[in-house]
This record gives C-alpha cells, sequence and structure tokens, in this order.
C-alpha cells in the first residue's frame, strides 16, 4: 500500500554516502518540490527553510548518527527487542518528548 510518505523514502542502498550525495544532487530538488505541495495542499503548512551551511552539516551529522545506530541496533544481539522498538519510537522525537517519556 503506497501512501504519500511512501514517495519520499530512500532506498538503503544510498545509505552509502557516496551513493547517497549523487542521488541527493539529483532529485533532491523534485522530491523536496513534493513534499512542499504535499504539506502545503494537505495540511496547509507553508515554511520556506533557508538554511546556513552549519545547519546543513549538523542536518548532515544527525542523519548520520541516526544511521550508525540504526545499524548498531540491527545488528544487535545483546539489545532486547522491546528496547530497540523504544529507542526507534523516539529517533525523531522532539527533545522536550524525549524528557517527557523518562519520567
Amino acid at each position: 500500500m503506497k501512501t504519500a510518505f511512501s514517495y519520499f523514502a530512500i532506498s538503503p542502498t544510498y545509505l552509502d554516502e557516496r551513493k547517497f550525495q549523487a542521488w541527493f544532487k539529483k532529485y533532491a530538488p523534485n522530491k523536496v518540490e513534493k513534499l512542499r505541495n504535499l504539506l502545503e495542499n494537505h495540511r496547509n503548512i507553508k515554511w520556506y527553510w533557508e538554511l546556513t551551511e552549519d545547519q546543513v552539516d549538523l542536518r548532515t551529522k544527525y542523519y548520520k548518527a541516526n544511521i550508525l545506530l540504526l545499524e548498531c541496533l540491527n545488528t544487535s544481539d545483546v539489545v532486547d527487542y522491546e528496547v530497540k522498538e523504544e529507542i526507534i519510537e523516539a529517533l525523531l522525537l522532539p527533545i522536550a518528548e524525549i524528557k517527557k517519556r523518562q519520567r
């Protein structure tokens, strides 16, 4: 079943940095435009981000850290399934929500 967001999925093939960069340069502008249109039309969300170089660098580090964490979780035999699920569910949550869950 395809959802609106399935069009934005990135194949595991592109977890390799060079392949991802090539994919990003080729397809990102189109994907970003599709996502922007989807959000504007279905959620009435309109914004235009002008990220600084530092912000882009931080986003890249965040992306790589999440990929590393997922790879570690997927190859670990030590971490319980429930703990893995809890970590994965919290990956993209805002800090305030994560702190709320810790209480």
